[in-house]
């Protein structure tokens, strides 16, 4: 539960001595990322498939803000191509306003972000 990067060695080892069995884990401490920059360690959290993740959004723009959410969620357990979506709060709902097939980067779901709020920006202007 929630482990830091700094237990990456470990949780590998933990995992080999369990193989063929599946790991999980829950909450990591690390964010998508960072997971880059693990060095030899990267392809171990690579091989791990994001099965749910609900991660709060903002951006502060010139004239507003924007809220939203990126979300993913495999149905049913059975990994089946699921996407992660971007939705924006918009008169109090969540809307979709952006679909990713694998998990987008920070600076894409920024850039996401932004330009929502620079169309909004100047269709409102």
């Amino acid at each position: 539960m929630a482990p830091e990067a700094s237990r990456l060695t470990v949780m590998k080892e933990i995992s080999d001595t369990l193989y063929p069995k599946p790991v999980v884990i829950f909450n990591p401490t690390w964010g998508f990322d960072e997971e880059s920059s693990f060095g030899e360690m990267s392809g171990f959290v690579g091989s791990f498939e994001v099965v749910y993740s609900f991660m709060g959004l903002e951006v502060r723009g010139i004239l507003s803000n924007r809220k939203g959410v990126m979300f993913k969620c495999v149905k049913d357990g059975v990994l089946s191509g699921e996407k992660w979506y971007v939705f924006v709060e918009e008169d109090g709902e969540l809307k979709v306003v952006s679909r990713f097939k694998t998990g987008p980067s920070i600076v894409e779901v920024e850039n996401v972000l932004y330009n929502l709020m620079a169309v909004h920006e100047f269709t409102n202007s």
